[in-house]
């Protein structure tokens, strides 16, 4: 009699249990908040997958949960832990207190563990119906979500089956499932069924984690009609650890527990699976296995029966909409009304695309519950345009809907500008996009662009209900963005603004016959110069007066006021003189001989310091302006040693114009002399600043006129502190420690842009000792500085002007830097120097081992150009996944190479990219590490706080782009934003929030000493 097989092709295995819920209806973006259903069928099916998962609790691995069902005794627990290839085997008693357990897939053996902090809790937050979680963290191979009710979270990572589909399927093609009766008795010409292989590997994997390791005969008889040999078989035993040589499969050596727990068991849900296919029964079957759909969604997800439990209408789009919103198909009405409610409150600026799902959601399902709601939404109170009418806005001016509110304004401008006559359409297209986005930006600049400046739109001013005392804004007369942020900043400090408006009481008396030429940081200031300041100070005190009683929206400056402010002596006498403005009108490039520069260069000649490159350097820490007197604390050559001390590199590169990136060029048609300066001319904040400082001071009644003695006044009062510049070195002749002092006066403080660094960061950088290059009068040379006075008022620029030497072209740094609210200054104190040195020391090897973590992060990426033709960094497990899903897609429309090569080469890929995703998450946890410890070395100092007051902003590159200005009002804690015309209050996280990957920067912050707050700084009108 001879032997009959059941042959077993398996062909893809479908989900055949009731699940109606299609891939296409999964959540399109995994950061989209969810309800529990919700995010158990994104576990389920996602959108990678061309099946649904079948999760089976494990049998072999248990729980930790008070229940444990699980019945395995004799394979040690597993838990699967983020970011690794294998899995732990640390009970998880000993290392979290989270309730976990792990599922198989049954149909790609997929493995996921599920840990939870609560078990069986549903959301208790006040208003909440159910959990609503949201993406805490997310890696390759895990996920963490948190309900942002109750504050429950839940953490989910994923391992890939061992054992691939390919080499079951090779397998079972050449095995019947079990043996038939007839055969059963003919052992001599057995041969091995897919039971008798499954469970005689088992046996082998079981001796092996016993410790039996014993080499196995393949021509042995018992083997033979088992398991057999085959390439199949080879795969799997070596799999297992075997390997074949000279007729025998070697035991393996070391083994992993883990690997072989996971193997035992695939093969276990696999010949269990096989029952759905084969009447025939095993001892393994399906039925041993137990669903795990509502141990996941009960015990782990906290779901609510009662809130998407409801019979499931097999309406597709109903799907993709219920999506929308982070719940499932079969949410009840409430359910959907309230995951829309909230969707609005955490998601504002999609409130139009919200309520049109909503509203098609309703077309379907109907019910009034859903409909009531809309037509409350869609009352006139809270109107919102449909998507159909405001995108046909933003093609009328040429725009995507994700543009910015000031280049859609711009734009508007511009249609104005080539199509005067049409002003109406115009208006009304801006007015769609406004109120389809809730701006109050664009709807104030239509407010005030629809009427004159008049009674018209003073009436306007009154029906907005704008409060009396609330700030307002300055139109901008021609680029001059930057000349309206410093305008409204000075405005902001009460002692400027009262000595300003009360300028008579204040001002010089140039025309007494007593008075005589004054000194300000080496310069001469005659008669004729003070009359020039008082000038200035005269139209800077009528501007003030409309600030302070105008009931506009916006005051239009003088355009006097802006060529003084705009124009240093030097470049007004050239306009004046010439007619016409320079080359730099054409070309946008500023010139160089700035006012300040040249102030600069005579009092360092006046001072004999030395020669221009250490005046040069020793700009990065002092005023464009200021005054320094030394105070040489050691013998020897002072001059020619401090001069040395720095490098020429950083002299060279501090040559390079080191203002802020430029703003508003056009080659707009110029009519007048006044124009061509005002468009052409490219000027920033920090040039403005100088040139008003330098003129209020200019004007202002001075304590003291000897040339040898700095002026004392509001300005030196305010904005000016005392440092001192420390080279210490060893001299090249005696051999001996020399330490070589300047003291100087300084109104900024200048920090370098450069990406992943804080404020503190750039001020350690500036004040803390730094290595001195090419010293020529010593060895080991350092300079550091110290401060013995802060002024009340503390100006620190963000250097974002940056020169590139292999282009030799200036570009501006986007870098994000980040700063906090509130500083403390304490560590750069003279006071605390010598205090501090050991602090200082260890800091500085801190930063060594960060600077080492964050260049191994830089390594770790790979460098590609974007479709925006820039270069960006990639993270490598980020590459290597995406690689991984190329070749997944690939597999069977590639001719070659073959399937089982390209299966070990998306296996031998998905290690690479589990084990550089790990080494790149070390890689972080280090460099947070060191952050923390830098900053707690200094946490106990908090005596020298300073709260920020103001952040001038810059969105553009080097040579372009636009300025404005938040401001906080200490007394009601509210931000507020001045652009040009436009004033609203905006949220403290629109100052605070990651630049990163925008033009939009932060450029220059303004702290004011804490106990000094309430006494110089006031935003309300009245309040000064």
């Amino acid at each position: 009699m001879t032997e009959q097989h059941s042959r077993l092709y398996l062909p893809p295995r479908t989900n055949k249990r009731t699940y109606t819920e299609r891939l296409t209806g999964h959540l399109k973006s995994n950061q989209l908040p969810q309800t529990p259903t919700a995010l158990f069928n994104t576990l389920k099916a996602p959108r990678s997958l061309d099946h649904i998962h079948d999760f089976r609790q494990s049998l072999a691995l248990p729980s930790n949960t008070n229940d444990n069902k699980n019945r395995g005794t004799s394979i040690p627990y597993l838990k699967l832990e983020k970011n690794t290839q294998q899995p732990s085997t640390t009970s998880p008693s000993s290392t979290t207190s989270l309730h976990t357990s792990i599922f198989i897939c049954f149909i790609c053996h997929t493995w996921v563990c599920i840990s939870s902090s609560t078990r069986r809790h549903t959301c208790t937050a006040a208003d909440y119906v159910t959990h609503h979680y949201h993406v805490k963290e997310s890696w390759t191979r895990s996920e963490e979500y948190q309900c942002c009710g109750c504050g429950d979270h839940i953490e989910i990572s994923y391992h890939d089956a061992i054992l691939s589909t390919a080499l079951l399927s090779d397998l079972s093609s050449t095995r019947a499932l079990t043996r038939s009766p007839l055969t059963s008795t003919e052992q001599a010409t057995a041969k091995p069924t897919m039971l008798s292989t499954v469970e005689t590997c088992q046996r082998y994997i079981r001796d092996l984690l016993n410790n039996t390791r014993r080499d196995i005969n393949s021509e042995n008889l018992n083997f033979r009609q088992r398991v057999g040999l085959d390439d199949a078989t080879l795969r799997l035993m070596g799999l297992i650890g075997f390997s074949y040589r000279d007729g025998f499969l070697k035991a393996p050596g070391d083994i992993d527990n883990n690997r072989l727990c996971m193997i035992h068991e695939e093969l276990a849900v696999y010949l269990a699976s096989l029952t759905c296919t084969k009447e025939q029964s095993v001892e393994m079957a399906e039925t041993d296995y137990p669903l795990a759909d509502s141990m996941i969604l009960d015990d782990f997800f906290g779901r609510r029966d009662d809130t998407e439990n409801v019979p499931f209408i097999n309406d597709s789009g109903l799907v993709d909409l219920c999506g929308d919103l982070g719940v499932t198909s079969s949410a009840t009405d409430e359910l959907i009304l309230w995951a829309y409610r909230k969707m609005t409150l955490e998601r504002p600026d999609e409130l139009q695309k919200l309520l049109q799902t909503l509203e098609n959601i309703a077309a379907i399902k109907g019910g009034d519950l859903l409909q009531k709601c809309m037509a409350v939404d869609r009352s006139t109170e809270n109107a919102i345009i449909s998507k159909e009418v405001a995108d046909k806005a933003y093609q009328y001016f040429g725009a995507q809907n994700d543009i910015d509110d000031e280049t859609i304004i711009a734009a508007h401008r511009y249609k104005k500008q080539d199509f005067p006559r049409g002003k109406s359409i115009h208006d009304e297209k801006l007015r769609v996009i406004g109120d389809s986005r809730k701006s109050e930006m664009i709807l104030q600049y239509l407010e005030s662009e629809s009427a004159d400046l008049g009674g018209q739109y003073r009436n306007s001013y009154h029906q907005m209900g704008r409060a009396r005392n609330s700030p307002v804004g300055l139109t901008n007369i021609g680029n001059t963005c930057y000349l309206n942020s410093i305008l409204q900043y000075y405005y902001t400090l009460i002692p400027f603004r009262n000595t300003i408006i009360n300028m008579n009481d204040y001002v010089e008396d140039e025309d007494n016959d007593d008075w005589r030429d004054k000194h300000l940081g080496g310069i001469l200031i005659d008669r004729k110069e003070v009359k020039r300041a008082k000038k200035f100070m005269d139209l800077l005190q009528n501007i003030f007066i409309q600030l302070e009683h105008t009931s506009d929206y916006a005051i239009t400056p003088e355009l006097e006021l802006a060529k003084m402010t705009l124009l240093n002596a030097k470049n007004e006498s050239m306009i004046d003189n010439s007619g016409s403005n320079s080359d730099g009108a054409k070309t946008g490039v500023p010139s160089k001989e700035n006012f300040a520069a040249v102030r600069d260069k005579s009092k360092m000649d006046s001072d004999n310091v030395g020669n221009s490159s250490f005046s040069t350097a020793i700009e990065k820490q002092s005023s464009s302006y200021s005054g320094i007197s030394t105070s040489d604390q050691a013998s020897g050559n002072s001059d020619m040693a401090v001069t040395d001390a720095y490098d020429t590199k950083k002299a060279q590169a501090n040559r390079i114009d080191q203002r802020s990136p430029h703003v508003d060029s056009t080659s707009a048609k110029q009519t007048d002399d006044m124009n061509t300066m005002m468009l052409g001319k490219q000027q920033d904040v920090t040039e403005c600043m100088d040139n008003v400082m330098y003129l209020v001071e200019a004007a202002l009644k001075s304590n003291h006129t000897e040339e040898t003695t700095q002026a004392k006044n509001l300005i030196r009062d305010l904005f000016y502190g005392k440092s001192r510049q420390i080279l210490s070195y060893k001299d090249n002749n005696t051999f001996k420690d020399v330490q070589k002092v300047k003291e100087e006066d300084f109104s900024h403080v200048i920090v370098d842009a450069t990406s992943g660094r804080t404020l503190y960061d750039g001020l350690d950088e500036h004040y803390f000792a730094e290595k001195v290059e090419n010293f020529q009068g010593g060895q080991e040379a350092t300079r550091e500085v110290t401060v013995q006075r802060f002024p009340p008022i503390l100006q620190i620029q963000i250097q974002r002007a940056q020169f590139d030497r292999s282009t030799c072209q200036v570009y501006k740094s986007n870098a994000f830097i980040q700063f906090d609210k509130t500083i403390y200054l304490d560590r750069y104190l003279d006071s605390t120097f010598h205090a501090l040195a050991p602090r200082r020391e260890k800091v500085a090897t801190l930063r060594s081992h960060l600077a080492q973590c964050q260049q191994d992060i830089k390594n770790q990426s790979i460098k590609v150009d974007s479709i925006a033709s820039e270069t960006v960094k990639l993270p490598v497990p980020w590459v290597l996944e995406k690689a991984i899903s190329v070749l997944d897609g690939s597999e069977s429309k590639c001719p070659g190479p073959n399937p089982v090569d390209l299966m070990d080469v998306i296996d031998q890929l998905k290690k690479e990219a589990v084990s550089a995703e790990a080494t790149m998450k070390a890689s972080i946890n280090q460099m947070n590490m060191y952050e923390t410890k830098i900053k707690d070395e200094y946490s106990d100092l908090t005596d020298c706080a300073y709260q920020l007051h103001a952040v001038f902003m810059h969105k553009g590159e080097a040579n372009y782009g636009h300025y404005w200005l938040y401001i906080l009002d200490q007394k009601t804690d509210c931000w507020w934003k001045f652009n040009d015309s436009l004033v609203t209050k905006v949220k403290e996280n629109e100052i605070f929030k990651d630049t990163s990957g925008t033009q939009s920067n932060p450029y220059l912050l303004v702290y004011i000493k804490n106990e000094l707050v309430d006494s110089l700084a006031a935003v309300s009108r009245t309040d000064a």
